[in-house]
């Protein structure tokens, strides 16, 4: 007789509390490692957005598809959903032309932007198998996780670093999958774009994101004493064509030029003067040191003035990268405020706080404090939501001063605030200081 229990025993042994009651999730093989056999024979797609601000060409989503063989991200930029169809079609045929290749699966999440009947129809007669998540496991799609997660991370450092307003980008996203093509990956002996073109590339071409620029101007586009040279912003690079985008500082929009001179120790931020645009301005309400300022018993509520930084459309980067179809947008009139960090949609492809923009942020405790602060567009646009909720509640009605009276002075108070979708929210409460009465 034994004095314990044989482990072959308990193996053998079934329990079916035990069962429900320890179930765990299975694990997921290693997302680096190839499931294919040569380029396009698997494509891993994924969504991300909504995205705020607004990129110039009025973006609000961009979709990474990534080639399972090669490790190649491609970036498009879309302003609605229902774009997506659109774009995988494009991307299908002109790559299967360039490369001779086919694509054989697309996997995706389960969002309704891949899971319909347009997209189902088309995959099935062009002969694509449609592999899709687990639902709650979106894991299975992880090379399209971890390129979004990649490419948010490269362009927050890029947008912090170069001190760009946030509507770039979409011009940081792009620089980010150039940079990502070219840059070497765990296990593997060559960079994506080595595998993709079959041959190593030059990369001499690349150049800092967001250094000073100094640009051909052609003599079409000029007065006879006008100098031959303009000062912009390196932002990435040229679609199908050897060259560079750059933000023209002048005119408020995005060219493309090969005739460049780079000074990469310079911040082209550092020229970016401020844009007028006739909706409101905050200091037209206070005065202009003060940490506490009072009302001008004139100024209308109803008619401001805010400064805004230029911001630029986007495109892609050179071939094999992708460009969306507003890339040839430029930015003409009035420019429109830059509001919060970016935040995400809420699903199952990344958790909310891995996308947030997390640029620092440090709340301050005064209206000087606030426009000194890295974050003034985002204090700015959370004043002008304050102002026009009072203004639409009818809070005040402008009078004129009575004779020998004191005012109570006001004073903005800040705060940072995040959503459970994780978002980050800036807000702002314009109170009267009557602790100063």
């Amino acid at each position: 007789m034994k004095d314990y229990i044989d482990i072959d025993d308990v193996n053998d042994f079934k329990c079916k509390t035990c069962d429900i009651s320890k179930i765990t999730r299975k694990t997921h093989p290693n997302i680096d490692i190839n499931q294919s056999s040569e380029i396009l024979e698997l494509i891993h797609a994924d969504l991300c957005g909504p995205i705020q601000p607004e990129s110039y060409g009025g973006a609000k989503y961009f979709m990474v598809l990534v080639d399972d063989f090669s490790g190649m991200y491609f970036t498009y930029f879309l302003k609605n959903k229902n774009e997506v169809f659109d774009i995988f079609s494009q991307f299908k045929t002109k790559h299967e032309n360039l490369t001779d290749k086919r694509i054989k699966k697309l996997r995706t999440d389960n969002g309704l932007e891949f899971v319909n009947e347009q997209l189902d129809t088309y995959l099935a007669n062009s002969g694509i198998f449609h592999e899709k998540t687990i639902p709650y496991n979106s894991e299975s799609n992880g090379k399209a996780e971890k390129a979004n997660r990649i490419l948010l991370e490269r362009a927050r450092s890029l947008l912090y670093e170069s001190e760009l307003p946030l509507k770039f980008w979409a011009e940081a996203i792009n620089f980010s999958t150039q940079v990502s093509n070219v840059t070497p990956r765990k296990g593997k002996e060559k960079i994506p774009l080595e595998t993709w073109i079959g041959k190593k590339p030059k990369l001499n071409y690349l150049k800092k994101f967001g250094c000073v620029a100094y640009f051909h101007v052609p003599k079409v586009m000029r007065n006879k004493f006008d100098i031959p040279g303009r000062r912009g912003i390196m932002v990435g690079y040229a679609r199908d064509r050897r060259g560079y985008r750059i933000y023209d500082i002048k005119h408020r929009k995005i060219i493309e030029e090969r005739s460049i001179k780079f000074n990469e120790s310079l911040k082209g931020s550092t020229y970016l003067g401020k844009t007028k645009v006739e909706t409101w301005n905050i200091d037209s309400l206070f005065e202009s040191t003060q940490d506490i300022n009072e009302f001008d018993h004139k100024t209308k509520v109803n008619h401001l003035e805010i400064s805004a930084e230029p911001a630029a459309n986007e495109n892609n980067c050179s071939i094999p990268f992708e460009t969306p179809d507003d890339a040839t947008n430029t930015v003409g009139g009035e420019i429109e405020t830059l509001v919060d960090q970016i935040p995400v949609r809420r699903s199952e492809r990344l958790k909310a706080k891995q996308m947030s923009t997390n640029l620092a942020c440090n709340v301050p405790n005064s209206y000087l404090e606030a426009k000194n602060s890295a974050d003034w567009q985002n204090w700015e646009f959370a004043m002008k939501n304050e102002l026009d909720s009072l203004n639409k509640h009818k809070v005040w009605e402008i009078v004129d001063r009575p004779a020998k009276t004191k005012l109570v002075k006001s004073k903005w108070v800040y705060s940072v605030k995040q959503s459970n979708n994780g978002e980050t929210k800036y807000k702002a409460r314009l109170v009267a200081a009557g602790s100063i009465k």
